[in-house]
């Protein structure tokens, strides 16, 4: 949130681009225990065409419309362990700024092993996919995918290093203000087992314009 505004002024903008988008904001807060705003928007380093961002508790169906996305968890899941130590909570607990409710279930999360395999595996899933296809690809696509792939591997050092994974203007504030990224990815990557199959595709392709 940015330090001019207070959580008053955001609500009423969030609620006003909840109304944009056709969605209720008194419909919404009926049927959820809790609302809360995160990613970039909570963050305050938004760009004019951030999406909005929304985790709702209670019962409803996840959702995408213009500019809002709306994720739902129920009241049981919000207290399960793979909730509390999945990325996504973490986010939420350092970034997420409280609609409606308080979030009680901040105070116990945690990163698990789970979430840091999911990460893995994205990862290697996504060389997988850039390896197949990154001869068809022009170069503003390739440098596109290599900032994605870039921003997962920070994710998951995020993780690893038990910090919250902050919004994506963030990561690449940070990856922009080290002296040396290349250095940095393949420490990173060395922590990473299925990556070890992809070193020479990284070596020859993925290194050179990081």
């Amino acid at each position: 949130m940015p330090a001019s505004e207070t959580i008053v002024g955001l609500k009423h903008r969030a609620i006003e681009a909840l109304e944009k988008a056709d969605f209720s904001w008194a419909d919404l807060s009926e049927v959820s225990e809790e609302i809360i705003l995160y990613g970039s928007r909570a963050a305050g380093v938004e760009r004019e065409s951030s999406d909005w961002d929304f985790l709702c508790v209670g019962s409803g169906k996840n959702c995408r419309k213009k500019k809002i996305e709306i994720k739902w968890v129920s009241h049981e899941y919000v207290l399960s362990e793979k909730w509390l130590g999945s990325e996504l909570a973490g986010h939420i607990a350092k970034y997420g700024i409280w609609l409606k409710g308080n979030g009680t279930w901040v105070s116990m999360v945690f990163v698990s092993a789970d979430a840091l395999k999911r990460k893995e595996i994205a990862i290697c899933g996504y060389l997988a996919g850039m390896k197949i296809a990154w001869y068809f690809w022009g170069d503003d696509y390739k440098n596109v995918k290599v900032r994605k792939l870039r921003r997962h591997i920070q994710r998951f050092d995020c993780l690893f290093n038990n910090r919250a994974v902050p919004p994506n203007f963030t990561l690449d504030q940070e990856w922009g203000a080290l002296k040396k990224p290349k250095n940095k990815l393949e420490e990173i990557m060395g922590k990473i087992k299925c990556v070890r199959e992809y070193k020479e595709f990284i070596e020859n392709t993925i290194l050179p314009v990081i």
